[in-house]
């Protein structure tokens, strides 16, 4: 079942999290699927979603409200004064609306792992499937765990987009391994070194570079937009209210998760923005905020995929077992060093 109050970081941080930790241990590496579906809202099948919903305990007014909401639905184009003849649509989901992600996170509720080294990570239509494997050990259950995941994305209606599907391979390890490739539907799975995934571009180098890349990019291309606006001499009310609703966001987007692990130069790109925007913010400790009230989340919900994190037996939480910086600086340390911290009296 869905749980409440998850976003887009719970899942960077989750996946950030199990490559980090796992590539800790020698003689090990991981794959990562980024499954892409085509047209994922518009192969719902209501009567399969409705079984789903009944078999969850929920009431029948509420089912009879989702299937008409899904079902016989009139639609037509209409282009200037020309418009087609109305038909009617018994499948799929709107896009758009805020109930769809819901509809499709319940429809998909049972899809899961059932191997402890596989993770799939499941965010409305964004699915990654995170395999934790090392060199000395038949991959072959990463595998099985894929079929599986196709066959069960079959059994309800959904097809995998092969060609937008990706796969990255992630490992420092110093012994020399050919990595089996990926084949979906007969074609061959793309491996790459970078992918945006829900916002935030992760690299097999488990480094910050093309994502602060693509954050200085999306903050430029914002600023020459509004420059286009010049001749209507916008006021600083006007500038401020463009600043914070449109440049802020962006650069404070999963901030918490790569802020610390990123290189001193990816983080003096960020603090120009910051000075040349004149906010009045200590980015440091704004971060630290930002991490404790996540970190207090994780720990205190018991549903969290992340909670087993956050173990304190006495008074302190208990770091994992660190032995590289990449891992030392990443979320779920920093996150535990600053719950620590703010504990002592």
């Amino acid at each position: 079942m869905p749980t409440a109050n998850r976003s887009t970081k719970d899942a960077c941080i989750s996946l950030d999290y199990f490559i980090r930790s796992h590539l800790e241990k020698p003689c090990t590496y991981a794959r990562v699927l980024f499954v892409d579906f085509s047209s994922a809202f518009n192969t719902i099948v209501p009567n399969i979603l409705c079984d789903k919903l009944y078999g969850m305990g929920v009431p029948n007014y509420l089912l009879s409200f989702i299937s008409d909401f899904l079902t016989d639905r009139q639609q037509f184009v209409r282009i200037n004064k020309n418009q087609s003849s109305v038909s009617s649509c018994d499948i799929g989901c709107p896009q758009g609306r805020v109930l769809s992600p819901i509809i499709f996170s319940i429809y998909t509720d049972f899809i899961q792992s059932e191997h402890t080294n596989v993770k799939i990570l499941k965010y409305a239509v964004d699915m990654a499937i995170v395999g934790l494997l090392d060199l000395e050990t038949d991959a072959s259950f990463y595998f099985d765990t894929v079929d599986n995941f196709l066959e069960k994305c079959r059994s309800v209606n959904l097809l995998i987009n092969a060609k937008k599907t990706k796969e990255m391979v992630l490992s420092f390890s110093r012994t020399f391994a050919i990595y089996d490739y990926l084949f979906i539907n007969g074609s061959v799975i793309d491996k790459v070194e970078h992918f945006k995934y829900l916002g935030t571009t992760f690299s097999n180098s488990l480094k910050w570079c093309e994502n602060s890349n693509c954050l200085n990019s999306k903050i430029r291309s914002r600023f020459y937009a509004f420059s286009k606006f010049k001749h209507f001499k916008p006021n600083a009310y006007q500038r401020d209210h463009f600043i914070k609703t449109l440049i802020f966001p962006v650069l404070t987007y999963n901030i918490e998760l790569w802020y610390f692990s990123a290189t001193v130069n990816d983080r003096k790109r960020l603090l120009k923005h910051f000075n040349r925007n004149n906010f009045s913010v200590d980015v440091d400790s704004f971060v630290v905020e930002r991490i404790h009230s996540i970190a207090s989340n994780y720990a205190s919900w018991d549903d969290h995929i992340l909670n087993e994190c956050y173990s304190c037996p006495r008074s302190q939480y208990l770091l994992p077992r660190i032995r590289t910086s990449r891992f030392l600086n990443s979320f779920i340390p920093t996150s535990i060093k600053v719950l620590n911290h703010r504990a002592i009296p």
